[in-house]
C-alpha cells in the first residue's frame, strides 16, 4: 500500500523490523555530507502538516514501512525535488509506483517540475528514468586545497537582488542548449528552481561592461565549505585568477569541496591541476509535470 506518512506510523521505527536504510539521494545544501540513516525523530517531523510544500509518500506492507519519499518545493511551488528516498531490500520493487504517487501529490500542490539528485548507482536512479525522469547532467563533487598560485585575482562585488536578471544571462551562456528546457527556459522558471540552502551563503560576481561574467558561490557549513560557480566560456582563460579569487576570500583551507558539472570543462581542468580529486558523483534528474487544459465542449448555436 502507498500512501502519505502518519504520525501513527512512528512508533514502528522505534522496532527492530523497521526502515533501515541510507539516503539514496542528496540535495545541493547536503551534497558534501555522506548519506545518513533514516531517524525516528524526522519522521515524526515529516507527519506534520506544515509547511505546506512539503510531502511524505511511503510504501507499506502489513503496515511495516518499507520504502519513502520525502518531496518539498524549492523557491516556488512550480519546482519541487525529492530530498530523502529510503527503502530497504523488499521496497525496491515498490519505488517505480512510489515515485508515479510521489509526482501525482507534487502535481496537487503546482508542480510543473521535479528534481532529483543521486549518486552515481543509486538504486533510485532506475525507478526515476522508468518513471519519466530524464538525466539532466553530472556533477563532480571535487575535494581539495584552497591556497595561493600566486596569479592576480578578479575584482569581485557580493551579488544584490537586482543582478538576478544578469545572473540568469550567465546561466543561459554556460548551460548546454540541449538542457536548457527542463531548467529553465526564461528567468521566472529559472528563478523558481534555484535551490534551497543551509548554514552561511556568500554570494558574489564579476562584471565587465555591466555585464556578468563569473558567478562564485561560497557555503560555509559546520563541518565544511562547498564553492560553486560559473564562468563565462569567452572568458574561461580568467579562470585561474577566478579560482585565486576564491582563496582570498575564503583564506587557505585543507578541506574545500566544488562543485563542478560535466559542461564546466575549464573549472574541472584549473582544479583537478592543482591536485582536486573527485569525492563523490550525482546525476541531476528532471521529470517534466503535464499539464492538461480542460477541454471546452462545442454547443450548436440557434439562429
Amino acid at each position: 500500500m502507498i500512501r502519505t506518512l502518519r504520525l501513527s506510523d512512528i512508533p514502528r521505527q522505534l522496532l527492530p523490523n523497521r526502515l533501515n536504510s541510507n539516503d539514496l539521494v542528496s540535495t545541493y545544501s547536503r551534497i558534501s555530507g555522506k548519506g545518513k540513516m533514516l531517524r525516528p525523530l524526522e519522521l515524526g517531523i515529516w507527519t506534520l502538516p506544515i509547511p505546506r510544500n512539503r510531502k511524505a509518500i511511503g510504501s507499506f506492507h502489513n503496515n511495516h514501512l518499507q520504502a519513502l519519499l520525502l518531496l518539498q518545493s524549492r523557491q516556488h511551488k512550480s519546482v519541487w525535488e525529492i530530498s530523502h528516498a529510503f527503502s530497504n531490500t523488499a521496497g525496491y520493487g515498490e519505488l517505480d509506483e512510489l515515485i508515479i504517487a510521489a509526482a501525482r501529490e507534487a502535481a496537487r500542490g503546482g508542480a510543473e517540475r521535479i528534481f532529483m539528485r543521486s549518486p552515481l548507482a543509486s538504486p533510485a536512479d532506475g525507478p526515476a528514468t522508468r518513471t519519466g525522469f530524464k538525466h539532466a547532467f553530472k556533477e563532480n563533487l571535487l575535494r581539495g586545497t584552497l591556497s595561493s598560485t600566486g596569479v592576480r585575482s578578479l575584482a569581485l562585488q557580493k551579488l544584490q537582488p537586482t543582478d538576478l536578471h544578469g545572473l540568469y544571462r550567465l546561466h543561459v551562456a554556460v548551460v548546454p542548449q540541449k538542457i536548457k528546457p527542463a531548467i529553465g527556459m526564461n528567468l521566472e522558471q529559472w528563478l523558481a528552481a534555484r535551490e534551497n540552502s543551509i548554514g552561511h551563503v556568500q554570494e558574489y560576481i564579476w562584471n565587465i561592461d555591466s555585464e556578468i561574467r563569473a558567478w562564485l558561490r561560497i557555503n560555509w557549513l559546520s563541518k565544511s565549505i562547498v564553492i560553486d560557480s560559473f564562468i563565462h566560456p569567452e572568458y574561461s582563460s580568467r579562470t585561474d585568477d577566478f579560482i585565486e579569487t576564491a582563496y582570498r576570500i575564503v583564506g587557505y583551507k585543507t578541506k574545500v569541496h566544488w562543485i563542478v558539472r560535466n559542461h564546466e570543462v575549464t573549472i574541472a581542468n584549473a582544479l583537478t591541476s592543482r591536485g582536486w580529486s573527485v569525492d563523490n558523483s550525482f546525476e541531476v534528474l528532471i521529470k517534466p509535470i503535464a499539464k492538461f487544459a480542460h477541454q471546452t465542449s462545442m454547443l450548436p448555436v440557434q439562429v
